[in-house]
């Protein structure tokens, strides 16, 4: 199809589905490769295919001589759509497929043409299976290889037991309905089964996992401890430092089962795709929220978990939530409500950014330690201004030193260094948005990192690394 773009200008948006093909009737005009490829999937999905075209490679010809479809040898007629569910046309002649597409569309059936948006109402995706999965990636037509290549990834990360796993789960499906009246209930139940990774790890070993094993481990406890627990829980869960990869299969397993999720502006959105669709989100980060009450604090992790009969809140934080995550105000709170917590932890900026630019934090013979720091809370009179001799002494001794929220200081933590002795040579990175798409990183010494970052169009949040090791 042409592309469409919306009332701000952005590219529309295209709706995903799986199509039940089996005993339909689909037309494919064309009979060269391009159609036998889709011919092949289209009888894997138990389509009637019928193939209109002059004339057919051999596989065509074969497929039609065993019965597994009707080719018609002769051109197109706009009567061949009549009774098609979709049309796909492959013929590489604009003509015929322009022809194919305008007949399609006066009948109100959605059509596709290989390598032709404007006449597409739909574009196939690349396509993995195991059993009873199946994943489609689509780049709304632009990038096929793209979508390709995402597809051999995830096919390749999807080892034999996850089909297994999937037929397992179909069986507590229909067990799930028989013990749960309640469909709240009954959802959570089958969250947490598709979340066993101890089953999933079991099958893979080779041994007898069933269904009814499944359900039973996930079904909820009333005495129990933990996220699994009925009733009021909160998990202090660490984002890490952007790339959703990066989240913990913890961290991920706790958003899929939240009810609540809180989270902070160092959060990348993409993380958020994890949280089921009926959980609440609750921005609690600084942006938006003038000062005063409004924005929420540590108190709201226990009113929403309160609510209700107890809910299972999530309080996502950018990083680890103990490394510079004010979560000892939040902990003292939920203790003083008597809300049970737990501590999920995350990669922090530091980790990734020193990952990411290539910087190994400790190294033999020169940096036996790795101190992380931050330019707000170094003890100094000015909150905003680093302790310079206690940066200065570490540098000096051979440590590195990981320093959060130093950006905005920069000039004043350099010229303090400077001042407590250490070197203009000092090698200094920094890295800006690490493991996220628009991560920027610059290498220089004390006494040009200024300069760098500003051409190098570093902004927040970034991490500086001073040591030898960021030579």
């Amino acid at each position: 199809m042409a592309e469409q773009t919306t009332q701000d200008g952005t590219a529309s948006v295209m709706y995903p589905m799986m199509l039940d093909l089996a005993g339909r009737r689909v037309l494919v005009v064309g009979a060269g490769e391009v159609a036998r490829r889709r011919i092949e999937g289209l009888i894997d999905a138990g389509a009637v295919v019928t193939a209109v075209a002059p004339s057919a490679v051999d596989a065509m010809r074969d497929l039609a001589a065993a019965g597994r479809i009707t080719w018609h040898a002769r051109p197109f007629d706009v009567d061949d759509v009549s009774g098609a569910v979709i049309v796909l046309t492959a013929t590489g002649d604009p003509a015929v497929d322009g022809a194919v597409a305008s007949a399609s569309r006066a009948a109100d059936i959605l059509v596709n043409a290989a390598d032709d948006d404007a006449n597409s109402d739909f574009h196939l995706p690349a396509v993995a299976r195991r059993g009873l999965i199946t994943i489609a990636v689509g780049t709304a037509g632009a990038a096929p290889a793209l979508s390709a290549r995402l597809r051999d990834r995830i096919g390749a990360w999807l080892g034999p037991e996850w089909e297994r796993f999937a037929t397992l789960l179909g069986e507590a499906r229909v067990l799930a309905r028989e013990r749960f009246g309640d469909p709240a209930e009954r959802m959570r139940a089958l969250r947490a089964a598709a979340g066993d990774n101890e089953a999933l790890a079991a099958i893979a070993r080779g041994e007898r996992v069933a269904a009814s094993d499944i359900l039973d481990a996930c079904e909820p406890r009333s005495g129990g401890e933990g996220f699994e627990r009925d009733g009021a829980f909160v998990s202090l869960v660490g984002a890490g430092p952007g790339a959703p990869d990066l989240l913990t299969l913890r961290a991920y397993d706790r958003l899929r089962m939240a009810d609540v999720v809180l989270y902070d502006d160092l959060v990348d959105r993409r993380v958020l795709g994890a949280v089921p669709p009926e959980a609440e989100l609750v921005y609690a980060g600084k942006r938006g929220w003038r000062s005063g009450p409004g924005r929420p604090g540590p108190e709201a992790l226990v009113r929403f978990a309160r609510e209700g009969n107890g809910r299972r809140v999530v309080r996502l934080k950018g990083g680890d939530p103990g490394v510079f995550g004010r979560s000892a105000e939040e902990i003292t709170a939920l203790e003083d409500a008597g809300v049970p917590y737990e501590i999920v932890p995350g990669v922090t900026a530091a980790f990734a950014a020193a990952a990411s630019a290539g910087i190994p934090l400790t190294e033999r013979g020169v940096a036996s330690s790795v101190t992380l720091a931050t330019a707000v809370s170094m003890g100094a009179e000015d909150p905003d201004e680093p302790s310079a001799a206690e940066l200065a002494s570490l540098v000096r001794a051979g440590r590195t030193v990981a320093v959060y929220m130093g950006l905005r200081t920069l000039p004043r933590l350099v010229a303090a260094l400077s001042l407590s002795g250490v070197p203009h040579t000092l090698p200094v990175a920094v890295v800006g948005a690490a493991s996220q798409p628009g991560e920027r990183c610059s290498r220089a010494t004390l006494g040009t990192i200024e300069r760098e970052v500003v051409a190098a169009g570093i902004t927040s949040p970034a991490i500086l690394i001073l040591g030898l090791v960021a030579r």
